[in-house]
């Protein structure tokens, strides 16, 4: 996933998970934190005031999946935004099978 913001000044980008405690309240946890298969990266650019933060999983694991947020904030305000993640279990997907030129539909 990645997020880039524009803003006077730069901002500072945070990624978060929104997880859910076991009271079923909504929790953010902040990232990478504990998890070994999350890495996240900020830079500056392309252009002035402007930054960019990618947020990489990698092996991609069913808990993985869930919501991601990139927070950005500065002096002046602050601001989000959201994408999901989804994992599909490909162990019950079979690949379509292509007829050979020779079949005959």
């Amino acid at each position: 996933l990645s997020c880039e913001v524009r803003a006077v000044p730069t901002p500072v980008i945070t990624w978060r998970k929104v997880t859910q405690s076991p009271e079923g309240t909504q929790v953010l946890e902040d990232l990478p934190g504990d998890h070994v298969n999350i890495a996240v990266q900020v830079q500056g650019g392309p252009s002035v005031h402007e930054a960019t933060a990618w947020i990489l999983i990698n092996p991609l694991r069913k808990e993985d999946e869930g919501v991601y947020l990139c927070h950005s904030a500065n002096v002046v305000g602050e601001a989000q935004s959201h994408g999901t993640v989804t994992v599909l279990d490909l162990s019950k997907h079979t690949a379509p099978r292509l007829p050979a030129p020779d079949d005959r539909l």
